[in-house]
């Protein structure tokens, strides 16, 4: 947009052009700044769909060691001190 067509547009809704070009670019920091807080957000999720094809391609790597423990069932009775 021209300068000459905003400061028309400010005269014709009886605007102050200098307050109205603050408040847009207040509102284009807010924009900003909502932006790249979804942007850090959406880094620090995690993919399940990618997540969960990993496990199903290597479930090795995500057993738990009770399965694998010969003394599980000597375990599993013993009292708790």
């Amino acid at each position: 947009m021209k300068l000459s067509e905003f400061l028309l547009i400010c005269d014709v809704c009886n605007a102050d052009p200098v307050q109205t070009l603050r408040d847009i670019i207040r509102e284009a920091a807010r924009l900003q700044a909502e932006a790249e807080a979804r942007e850090r957000e959406a880094q620090h999720q995690v993919d399940i769909d990618a997540l969960a094809d990993r496990i199903a391609a290597h479930p090795e790597e995500f057993d738990l060691a009770a399965n694998d423990d010969p003394n599980k069932e000597n375990e599993m009775t013993t009292p708790r001190e």
